[in-house]
């Protein structure tokens, strides 16, 4: 989506909701599509998914950030968020879905026993297991044995 259309969309969404004096901005996240701050009255759109996907998806989560305002920020994903979701017009549920395009990142975290990965967007110190190796071959507790690797995903130009 263009990033001018979600700006105009976004705040035409907040002003039919009647969210006088909160503030739209953008982000660079790439691990969550828009966060919803009530002490600073901002609501948060990351830039990465905006470039990358469609109208539809960006409402919902516009919508989904709206709710979250409405409802108060403590009612996290809770009933009360549900019934202000439902009733702007959000899906009642995490936004990311099947149709959400999600930013390529740079390193993947690998399982060298069971070859289980995930993605990551930065490499970081802390120690990080395989949950599926370490389910069913440690009691589900931590093991240095199914320690994930990290590996680059793309080159560095």
């Amino acid at each position: 989506m263009e990033l001018t259309d979600a700006i105009f969309m976004a705040q035409r969404l907040m002003q039919q909701n009647e969210l006088d004096g909160w503030k739209l901005r953008f982000d660079e996240r790439k691990t969550s599509l828009g966060r919803c701050n009530e002490y600073s009255k901002t609501i948060y759109l990351s830039l990465p998914y905006v470039e990358l996907n469609k109208e539809s998806v960006i409402k919902d989560v516009v919508l989904h950030e709206i709710a979250h305002a409405l409802a108060g920020c403590e009612n996290h994903h809770n009933i009360i968020w549900r019934t202000f979701a439902r009733k702007i017009g959000a899906k009642p549920e995490r936004c990311a879905g099947q149709d959400t395009i999600r930013p390529e990142s740079k390193f993947k975290l690998v399982c060298n026993n069971c070859k289980w990965e995930r993605p990551a967007h930065r490499r970081t110190k802390k120690k990080r297991a395989c949950p599926k190796c370490c389910n069913e071959h440690n009691n589900g507790y931590y093991s240095e044995e199914y320690r994930l690797e990290y590996e680059r995903t793309r080159k560095i130009i």
